[in-house]
């Protein structure tokens, strides 16, 4: 990730394209002079392609640690949470879960093939895992 050029704008962050109106909390990781950052926001307040970490010069954040604590002090105002959404996202996960453990367990029976089933079965679990991620957190 760019880290962009701070200095001189009104609002660092749209520097690095985030919009603090809904940030909930953020975790700072420092590793020698890079700080690492884990954004989180309220709760369907932010989508599946916002940026939640964030990579930077430890001396950029502490230029800016104060306007993200501006971002996590200000009201922000609920959005509703599409419940019937996540319920599809997690019954599609749950079932591609399900075909995956069926087909490993059920076909697996036949040794000399078990190498096969265990590719398209991990591969399905595999693809169950943005459904998931989608139902839990978006």
């Amino acid at each position: 990730m760019s880290t962009g050029s701070h200095r001189g704008t009104a609002d660092p962050l749209k520097t690095f394209g985030i919009s603090l109106d809904s940030l909930a909390s953020v975790r700072r990781l420092r590793i020698r002079s890079w700080t690492i950052l884990w954004l989180s926001f309220v709760s369907g307040r932010a989508g599946s392609t916002t940026r939640r970490l964030l990579v930077l010069p430890a001396d950029v954040y502490e230029d800016v640690a104060e306007v993200f604590h501006a971002g996590i002090d200000q009201e922000v105002e609920l959005g509703e949470t599409n419940r019937a959404q996540r319920i599809a996202f997690l019954a599609t996960a749950l079932g591609f879960l399900g075909v995956a453990i069926v087909m490993f367990v059920v076909v697996s029976r036949n040794d000399e093939r078990l190498f096969l089933v265990f590719v398209f079965s991990s591969m399905f679990g595999v693809f169950s895992l943005p459904f998931l991620r989608l139902a839990l957190f978006d």
